[in-house]
């Protein structure tokens, strides 16, 4: 996650490891670099959810930006091509909402069991996803920050975090928006 204002701060979030040493070495990290923000869950597939809702609550908390990315891990972000994006879109577009990345829509709910992606019906209702953008990365106006985290604290958990993520911006109106940047 980046918080981006006039400058921007990376924060990795991970939640605890099974192993002491790791959760030694990552606590070291953090006192050190000050770049990590370490959840108090186990660090599976299951609680990416869990990381998203902490990636909106420490900048909703700590930040002042004007916009949040997230990524993976294992994604590259063009920084300064995104920058001046991000520069031309706010001389043009000013307040609007942004929520963009990869658009995907008329994603169909998992209901078996096994599968990592499963969600129950009592958890999710519908048969479909609300529009969503995909978590390899996405971006999002920092001013939906409290919004988002008064609709996370209100919302049923489901394990797809970015299918969760186009939830709580269905509930806010905020459409996703394509953008050929994110893959």
């Amino acid at each position: 996650m980046i918080c981006l204002d006039r400058t921007w701060r990376t924060i990795f979030i991970v939640g605890r490891s099974n192993n002491s040493r790791t959760n030694n070495l990552l606590g070291h990290e953090s006192r050190v670099y000050g770049d990590i923000l370490l959840g108090n869950f186990l660090d599976t597939y299951k609680h990416l959810s869990l990381k998203m809702l902490l990636g909106i609550t420490w900048p909703y908390e700590h930040c002042n930006a004007k916009y949040i990315l997230k990524t993976d891990d294992d994604c590259y972000m063009n920084i300064v091509s995104l920058i001046l994006w991000l520069s031309e879109y706010h001389t043009q577009q000013g307040t609007d909402p942004l929520y963009i990345g990869k658009v995907q829509k008329n994603m169909a709910v998992v209901r078996t069991k096994s599968h990592r992606y499963y969600v129950s019906r009592s958890v999710h209702r519908g048969d479909f996803y609300a529009p969503y953008v995909s978590g390899g990365g996405y971006l999002f106006s920092g001013h939906l920050l409290s919004r988002l985290y008064k609709v996370s604290r209100h919302s049923r958990v489901f394990p797809v975090e970015d299918a969760l993520l186009g939830r709580f911006m269905r509930i806010l109106k905020v459409q996703p928006r394509h953008e050929k940047r994110f893959l």
